[in-house]
Formats: C-alpha cells, structure tokens, sequence
C-alpha cells in the first residue's frame, strides 16, 4: 500500500516541480491593402497583388499594366495587351510578332526558351534583351480567341526577374477571357 501511495504521490509532485507557466497572447491584425484584387475589363479579368498599381490605356489595342517593386526597389510589371487580328491567322501572328519580331525589335535579343503555336495558335517566350535602354528579361504568353490576340507580358530586370516570378505567373495564370484559354 506505501509503494502505491509513493508512486502515485510521484507522479503528481514530479509534474509540478518542472511545470512553467505559459502565456499566450493572440492578436488580429488586418491587412492594410487587400492580398489580391481582380481587374475587370473587355469580358476578362486578371488577379493581382493588392500592393501592385493597375495603369489602363484606352484605345486599339487595349492596354493594361499591372506593376509592382521588387527587393531591389526596381519596378517588375505584367502588361495585358488585347489586339484585333485584323484578318490575320494565328500563325500568321505567330509569324509577325514571336521570336523573329523580338530577334528583330529588341537589341541584344536572346531568345531563351519558346514553346507553341500549339493547335489554338497559343504560344509561349522568354527572352532577354535591352528594351528602351534597359536590360530586361521577358516572358510573353499569348493565347487567341474570336478575331483577337491575348498577349500577357511579364518584364523585369534580370536580377530581379525569377525572385518576383512565382508572382508573375500567378497573375499569368489567373487571366481569363470567353474561351480565351
């Protein structure tokens, strides 16, 4: 009976020799700036940071561009640019606008990766190259849909360019347009 009372006294007195009070404390917080917010426009629509700023030009072709900061303090942006076809194919597009255009327009050009036209005419680039006297690194998605072209432009320095991408294609992904995709 003692060897019971002493094995039981232990394992209440042993607990509470080494027991530490803990204090918790718990806050809300709200953001400041929504997380992502969602452009409308032209029946499409596109996610963003919250913390980036939307610039839209009216007119042919429509122009929007989402713009954020990376840690360096240089701008990154995603530009949306919906064109009429104007009769073209999608191929035919391909032809005037993807990789021969870049080799052409962009000094110093680099055409690093390409994918497509796939069969909606749909493709993919990245390239390097030095555009307004920069040198920026470059990934153009474009998809097509009715008598228009897509074209989805994410642009940053090269430095900054695969530290901001995964935000990048989020908001590359998050486009969608009637059967754009």
């Amino acid at each position: 009976m003692s060897r019971l009372f002493l094995t039981l006294l232990s394992l209440v007195l042993i607990p509470s020799i080494f027991a530490q009070d803990a204090r918790v404390v718990t806050t809300i917080t709200t953001d400041a700036k929504p997380a992502w917010k969602t452009w409308h426009a032209h029946d499409c629509s596109v996610n963003y940071p919250g913390a980036w700023s939307v610039d839209t030009v009216s007119g042919k072709p429509v122009l929007v561009r989402f713009q954020g900061q990376a840690s360096t303090g240089q701008n990154v942006q995603v530009i949306l640019k919906i064109t009429d076809l104007d009769g073209l194919t999608p191929t035919d597009f391909h032809s005037e606008n993807g990789p021969d255009r870049v080799a052409k327009t962009v000094k110093d050009a680099k055409i690093i990766a390409s994918t497509g036209p796939d069969d909606s005419g749909a493709y993919t680039m990245d390239y390097v190259g030095d555009v307004d006297g920069a040198r920026l690194h470059q990934r153009e998605e474009v998809s097509f849909h009715g008598d228009k072209a897509y074209v989805l432009t994410y642009s940053g320095a090269p430095a900054d360019y695969d530290e901001q991408l995964f935000m990048a294609e989020a908001v590359l992904n998050s486009f969608t347009c009637p059967a754009a995709k």
